[in-house]
């Protein structure tokens, strides 16, 4: 039984808080809580006066959300789901129906998200309080799974969800294939709120209600993603020193020797007043400019994230050219080359959304449409299969990266200067294309003839 489990499976999660402190800290600078954490770095590393100084200049730069936004882009063109052959046509308007109030592509955006934060997300199909399905997807830090299983130990047989607090103590919801329990933190069964909602400790549905994504092929709770972490804050970090110089280099300091400084006015704000040794010398003023490499830093702000990205598989191209300033990041970002990166994305979805609509059509909806309340009776064949069907996207290439391939490949003989004006504006027409390439042409063939010149002899 599920409860003889729990109290084991319980401590497990108590002693492994680090994993969930790490997760809930990535959730909370992907939903844009960055600030605290670089102030929290800062503080550590620099004097009271350095840290007084620099955190209102603080830039909470969040490449995080950019990056996961940039990786987590499968559901961002059209996917095409239908039913096989073995189908019929109640079974392509259920789909049709589960699409609709699954709200299916915005909620699995979200579960990519996840996957790409977390490494793993946990798909969650509910009724909601007025008995309409919905889709939604769990954040690591709120859930955890476990495996008995000898053959298949990276496949859950337990799922223990983070539900909350019941008189000030945590409580969660733990699941099987045969059971589903709300308990408390030392695995004991909470009869009230069994009882209030209506539950007797059986899983009606005689299977796991989740869908489970996993990047790891060899752990069931995939190691927490450090280097996301670190490199998000480092690169606000890196990006606030860049402040703290060019205040210095903006503001130079004024010094006095011999000076007496009362009724001075600071400009703009430091004047270091210096004691002379010499009774007898004149008094001095003077300023100190900070001479910090403002461009080096720079560059070695965007050789790190460069680097760094393209360690997690991420093609980035170099930022060349006249865009030498921080904002180059943001562009290297953008024209990332995710393609295989994709690839295994929509390996790894198109899985869970075929265990998704099996979960849908032949567990949930059969126990769902006997509820009153449940607007759809139908029920879905059980021969039938939902196929899942990914729009295929081009490697994303910068303009001077398309110019340079297609004039090789003009070069080599291998494209017509139609086919390369294609390529080159691929959202132009034909038609625009045909009045492009005439006037090309009509510029290639004008003639400048050359005014005659008289013999000197001649003249």
């Amino acid at each position: 039984m599920l409860v003889e489990f729990l109290p084991s499976v319980l401590d497990e999660i108590k002693q492994d808080q680090s994993y969930y402190i790490h997760n809930e800290t990535l959730f909370n600078m992907y939903e844009g809580e960055l600030l605290p954490y670089v102030e929290k770095s800062l503080e550590q590393q620099l004097s009271r006066q350095s840290f007084e100084t620099i955190k209102y200049r603080l830039a909470p730069i969040n490449l995080l959300k950019k990056i996961i936004d940039k990786l987590s882009a499968i559901y961002q063109q059209p996917v095409i789901r239908r039913v096989d052959d073995f189908g019929t046509d109640t079974d392509s308007e259920l789909l049709s129906w589960y699409e609709e109030k699954y709200k299916i592509n915005e909620k699995l955006n979200g579960a990519n998200e996840f996957f790409n934060l977390f490494k793993n997300t946990l798909i969650q199909p509910y009724l909601s309080s007025d008995q309409q399905p919905r889709l939604r997807s769990i954040p690591s830090h709120k859930f955890r799974v476990f495996s008995w299983a000898s053959i298949e130990p990276t496949k859950p047989t337990c799922i223990v969800v983070f539900a909350g607090k019941f008189q000030d103590k945590p409580y969660y919801h733990a699941y099987s294939d045969e059971e589903i329990l709300i308990v408390d933190e030392n695995g004991k069964p909470i009869n009230e709120l069994m009882v209030r909602k209506e539950m007797d400790g059986t899983n009606p549905i005689k299977r796991l209600p989740f869908v489970y994504v996993n990047r790891s092929q060899n752990l069931l709770v995939p190691k927490c993603d450090v280097d996301l972490l670190r490199m998000t804050i480092l690169a606000s970090i890196l990006m606030s020193d860049l402040n703290y110089v060019s205040m210095f280099s903006a503001f130079s300091v004024m010094y006095g020797i011999n000076v007496k400084d009362k009724g001075l006015t600071y400009a703009p704000n430091a004047f270091w007043n210096f004691a002379q040794i010499d009774p007898d010398a004149k008094p001095e003023l003077g300023t100190l400019k900070n001479q910090g490499d403002i461009q080096a830093m720079i560059e070695m702000i965007k050789f790190e994230i460069h680097t760094w990205l393209s360690t997690r598989g991420m093609k980035a191209s170099s930022v060349t050219g006249d865009d030498q300033s921080v904002s180059g990041i943001a562009k290297m970002i953008d024209n990332l080359d995710i393609t295989d990166e994709r690839r295994r994305q929509v390996d790894t979805f198109t899985n869970a959304e075929e265990e998704l609509w099996d979960l849908t059509f032949n567990y949930l909806h059969p126990y769902w449409s006997k509820k009153p309340g449940f607007e759809n009776k139908a029920l879905f064949s059980p021969r039938a299969n939902v196929e899942v069907i990914f729009s295929e996207v081009s490697p994303i290439y910068s303009r001077a990266e398309t110019i340079e391939r297609i004039k090789m490949e003009m070069d080599a003989g291998l494209l017509s200067q139609e086919t390369a004006m294609k390529q080159a504006n691929p959202t132009w027409t034909d038609d625009q294309i045909a009045e492009e390439l005439e006037r090309i042409n009509g510029e290639r063939t004008i003639t400048v003839e050359q005014p005659m010149i008289e013999d000197e002899e001649s003249a």
